[in-house]
């Protein structure tokens, strides 16, 4: 039976059908997908994979070359123009992006999330995605380095610069916020609370298991730690150099770490509905 609660979306873009198995029992999630069809958790995993691979590969190349600084951020690896490490950066974070700004529609769509918190968690997850798609297209100067060993007194970022540093921080911050409210939702909801019906607790209870959930809070309270440190946003005019670099870089590895992993445990989520995607026509449906 077609769950009553299941959410549309006219157009053909999304349709998103949950199934009960009958009157009291719990939700059946997770149907076997037809011919040509995969699971929406697609989006987010490649996105998480994507996101991931970028960083691993540009900044483990720019150690593996001996470049300086030894422990980089992530942008100082790729920021010299036609190289492959840029051609890597920008490629996977304008594709991770775009299956991230779908995930935000889906999860929304998936738990029937509604409410002013609901459409909060919403715009942040677009925010963030439209951030990171810009951090990849604009990267720092080509003379990046040499301005920032001057003095500090000294130091112009151009234009190019700014705009990266701004995107940076804007992905990062809207990010955070739609870590921060997503799991917040999902946790009160699931107990229940937050104007949660029985059937959205039902819902949420079958496709979100318990250790999905204590990844979202651990990865939550991660974020917040690594986002909100003064290390890490508009760090550039600051950077001195040396030591510092190193802590930046490491507080950014981290900050990248907990948001892949939390988008990582929306995958797991997305595992257990019953949205389907068809790549030849693009559509979403429920089996």
């Amino acid at each position: 039976l077609y769950h009553p609660a299941a959410p549309h979306v006219s157009g053909g873009m999304v349709e998103a059908v949950r199934m009960s198995s009958g009157a009291g029992a719990p939700i059946k999630m997770a149907p076997k997908a037809g011919s040509g069809e995969v699971s929406a958790a697609i989006f987010p995993a490649a996105g998480v994979v994507l996101g991931a691979g970028s960083m691993f590969f540009t900044v483990l190349s720019h150690m593996a070359k001996g470049l300086q600084p030894p422990v980089p951020t992530i942008s100082m690896t790729a920021f010299s123009p036609g190289t492959v490490a840029q051609f890597v950066f920008t490629g996977c974070l304008v594709v991770s992006a775009v299956f991230l700004f779908f995930t935000a529609l889906l999860v929304r769509k998936a738990f029937d999330q509604k409410g002013f918190l609901a459409g909060v968690s919403f715009y942040a997850g677009l925010l963030s995605a439209t951030g990171m798609a810009v951090t990849g297209v604009v990267p720092l100067q080509p003379d990046i380095m040499e301005i920032l060993a001057l003095p500090r007194h000294l130091r112009r970022m151009n234009m190019q610069s700014m705009v990266h540093s701004y995107a940076a921080n804007v992905f990062f911050l809207a990010a955070l916020l739609h870590v921060v409210v997503t799991t917040a939702l999902l946790y009160f909801r699931r107990q229940g609370m937050w104007g949660a019906t029985p059937a959205d607790v039902k819902l949420l209870n079958s496709t979100i298991s318990p250790r999905s959930m204590q990844l979202k809070v651990i990865s939550c309270a991660l974020s917040i730690m690594f986002i909100m440190s003064p290390l890490l946003l508009f760090m550039y005019p600051k950077i001195i150099g040396g030591s510092r670099v190193t802590m930046v870089a490491l507080n950014q590895y981290g900050a990248v770490a907990s948001l892949l992993t939390f988008f990582g445990t929306l995958t797991l989520d997305l595992l257990g509905t019953a949205i389907l995607i068809s790549p030849r026509s693009g559509k979403l449906k429920g089996e």
